[in-house]
């Protein structure tokens, strides 16, 4: 017997399922893979802070200050806080820590 994929399951049936709200939604949608930003925003939410070398190894996002830029544009509102620090050859060098302070337009974060 052929093993069928998630997606060729959804084609064949189509089935909607029933969420805690009342509304029906695909299973396409229910799975649907998050964006970089919404995973900044949600380690943001449990940790506080984020920087660089974290968004690379916690979330694989090689360009955060990119992702930070994009979110300000749509009205989320970080405070960064540029942390120095020494190299181990003794270079002096700094990097920036983000936090998320709110949204901007009375919007709930």
């Amino acid at each position: 017997m052929k093993k069928s994929t998630m997606y060729e399951i959804l084609d064949d049936c189509e089935k909607t399922l029933v969420c805690d709200s009342g509304q029906l939604k695909t299973l396409e949608k229910i799975i649907r893979k998050r964006t970089q930003k919404e995973e900044v925003l949600d380690y943001l939410r449990i940790h506080k802070t984020i920087d660089r070398a974290l968004a690379w190894s916690e979330l694989g996002i090689a360009e955060l200050p990119a992702r930070i830029c994009e979110l300000e544009k749509e009205g989320y509102i970080f405070n960064k806080k540029r942390i120095p620090f020494t190299s181990r050859l003794g270079k002096k060098s700094s990097f920036i820590a983000y936090s998320l302070v709110g949204k901007s337009e009375g919007l709930a974060i």
